[in-house]
């Protein structure tokens, strides 16, 4: 693309000759990748000065998009720069400089631009080399900067062949920019990938920094000879295992190339999310150093993914220049399923702890908990993902977990996590919280205090938020009646102690809520405590008899009387029913009643009457009386008596006399 641009310019030149014709048009030889021209327009007195009105500059490049002409004139030594105003001079960085001879003078012409196409020369000891189809060439650059400022350049490739992968790097980093100082030198790694497609023959790649660039030649060949060549080796190029899996290659490196060689490691192609690390059996490593003519052993390890598909699949690591293929088959798949992540947790002398919480965090958000059991162990199942952790513990310092991944249908052990004890700890535990209890008791607490400090402590003892006129009382035992204020635990030791709430004799019948407080030497426990109070359902019966005798064929009547003497709330729905031997009949009255409240009392009549051919003796009558509530009995002692047979005699006879006396004196009157 052609730019113009015409700009006025006042100059005055010191010149020794005579006017000449003009304009003069002078050709810019071509620089670092920049041609154009410069024309003169006016008259060029050489005897005198000759102002130039005006320039024009053209170049064929769309590199450079505008700019100006910044001449100077060698006269003597002397040096006069003009440019705009008359007077004034304007400073622009340079990528251009052009030798001009006018007459005896020389003129640099030096065009002023963008300032990343400056005066840059890119330097390469092996600007060519030989590779076959797929492998990868790495460049070693040195960017020049030839102009007293540093700056930033672009990192360009203007010419490659298609499909290869052409990038610029520094380490394990890619980049499109490079800054080099004043007058410096600044190095940068070019990478070229090529294709496993790629045909035999010569082929260019053209790079540029700024206003320098360069060409690099790969000639592709089919094979390399034996000498002067990296060999890499493994007995296995295609392992087997399950989605998930980490699959080791050994490899060995063997250097044919008649020189100490570096070779750098890295990964040229691999599936979506698996890993592939280089190792020397303890650390991981991206470079190695094999001197002529050795070997060096390493192990490739690729980490796959639990989701990853059934099927075969590869991956091309890169020693140097040199790559190598592997193949991975994945006879079974884990997609779907959640991980399991497991720990242990210690002390300082590697006793487990039991109790301690771990929380899961997936960034900053909780998302899964746990506590480790009394081996101190934890197991949790979670979905794929990389998480933190934090684990703490009543007396321990809070423990954080960095980074870890959980694969799906795999198990992440962390190991063992240690936990550093504070100074002044403990860890207090109610068995039971909250009770209910009758009225007119006193609930106890069993607290229990683990010293979990490094160091011996004395806990006080306090209760807070108890109800106006109650009273309470700390003790060792459940036995004994001594009140303690506070007590003395050595460090790791346990000690029980019981709280007893001593409430008025008349209170309601509800749930009261207190806390219990235990203070160490620097922190305060506090114990949530609640009571509940019931009343007691109770039922008194009474009979003015327990014992009653009678003769076959009469009836006996029971009074029994039925009273609610509990606190607890009315008794309902209260009814009798009699047990007796077979044949005996009973009939109560009332039937049934449908409440008794506190304090009330209801009397039932209870007809009792034996069967006719009952034989005499003492018999047992149960009556029970049933409510929703509770359900009480009374027993009683029927005596079913003998009839005499004087006394029937007795009444034949007298029966006999009247009949006599009737007839007497009916027959004879009186007389």
């Amino acid at each position: 693309m052609m730019k113009r641009e015409i700009l006025p310019l006042f100059l005055f030149l010191s010149l020794l000759s005579t006017n000449i014709v003009v304009p003069y048009q002078y050709e810019i030889e071509e620089y670092t990748g920049v041609k154009g021209s410069i024309l003169f327009r006016g008259m060029v007195d050489l005897n005198a000065t000759i102002p130039i009105e005006c320039y024009e500059i053209t170049f064929d490049t769309s590199m450079v998009t505008e700019g100006k002409v910044w001449i100077r004139i060698d006269d003597n030594g002397t040096i006069r720069e003009r440019i705009g105003e008359e007077g004034k001079v304007y400073r622009y960085k340079q990528i251009l400089i052009t030798l001009l001879t006018v007459g005896q003078k020389s003129v640099y012409v030096e065009f002023a631009a963008n300032p990343y196409y400056e005066r840059v020369t890119i330097e390469c000891d092996y600007p060519g080399k030989l590779a076959r189809s797929g492998d990868i060439l790495n460049y070693s650059l040195r960017i020049v900067n030839h102009d007293n400022w540093g700056k930033v350049l672009d990192l360009q490739v203007f010419k490659k062949e298609e499909d290869w992968d052409i990038r610029f790097k520094t380490g394990n980093d890619y980049v499109n920019k490079i800054f080099v100082p004043a007058e410096g030198i600044a190095n940068i790694d070019l990478e070229i990938i090529t294709t496993t497609e790629t045909e035999l023959g010569t082929y260019e790649t053209i790079i540029r920094v700024g206003s320098g660039s360069l060409s690099l030649y790969t000639k592709i060949v089919s094979s390399f000879s034996s000498s002067g060549n990296t060999i890499l080796k493994t007995d296995y190029t295609g392992l087997v295992g399950e989605a998930g899996d980490i699959f080791r290659y050994a490899l060995t490196v063997t250097n044919k190339t008649g020189c100490d060689r570096e070779y750098d490691l890295s990964t040229v192609q691999k599936p979506k999310d698996w890993e592939v690390r280089f190792t020397d059996g303890e650390k991981y490593i991206n470079k190695i150093f094999v001197p002529r003519d050795q070997s060096l052993s390493l192990t490739v390890e690729i980490e796959t993914t639990g989701d990853s598909d059934i099927g075969t699949k590869s991956v091309t690591v890169s020693v140097g220049d040199k790559t190598l293929r592997l193949y991975i088959t994945i006879t079974e798949t884990h997609k779907g399923e959640k991980g399991i992540l497991t720990l242990t947790v210690v002390d300082e002398e590697g006793d487990p702890i039991k109790g301690a919480k771990i929380e899961v965090y997936s960034n900053s958000n909780m998302i899964e908990q746990g506590m480790t059991t009394s081996d101190g162990k934890l197991q949790l199942n979670l979905a794929k993902g990389e998480y933190t952790a934090e684990i703490e513990k009543e007396g321990y310092y809070i423990k954080d977990i960095e980074k870890f991944k959980i694969k799906m249908g795999k198990t992440t052990d962390i190991g063992i996590v240690t936990l550093e004890s504070k100074p002044y700890a403990a860890e207090v535990s109610v068995d039971m919280p909250f009770k209910t209890v009758l009225l007119g008791e006193n609930p106890v607490y069993a607290i229990k205090i683990e010293n979990l400090g490094k160091n011996n402590d004395t806990y006080f003892l306090d209760i807070r938020d108890l109800p106006e006129r109650w009273d309470y009382k700390y003790k060792t035992s459940l036995e004994t009646t001594e009140a303690i204020s506070q007590i003395y635990i050595n460090s790791g030791e346990t000690k029980t102690i019981y709280l007893e709430i001593i409430p008025p004799y008349e209170i309601e019948i509800e749930e009261y809520s207190f806390k219990s407080i235990i203070k160490s030497s620097i922190e305060e426990y506090e114990e949530d405590l609640s009571v509940k109070f019931k009343g007691e359902y109770k039922m008194y019966l009474y009979s003015p008899k327990l014992a009653y005798e009678m003769k076959q064929g009469e009836t006996v009547e029971i009074e029994l009387k039925v009273a609610n003497t509990g606190n607890a709330g009315s008794l309902t729905n209260i009814e009798l029913e009699i047990e007796a031997a077979e044949g005996w009949t009973a009939l109560v009255d009332p039937e049934k009643v449908s409440s008794l409240k506190i304090g009330e009392s209801e009397t039932f009549v209870i007809k009792i009457t034996p069967p006719g051919d009952i034989v005499p003796s003492d018999y047992k009558i149960t009556a029970k009386v049933k409510s929703d509530q509770l359900e009480e009995s009374e027993d009683y002692r029927i005596t079913i008596k003998k009839e005499s047979k004087t006394s029937i005699y007795g009444i034949v006879i007298i029966v006999a006399a009247v009949v006599v006396l009737l007839f007497m004196f009916k027959k004879y009157g009186r007389r």
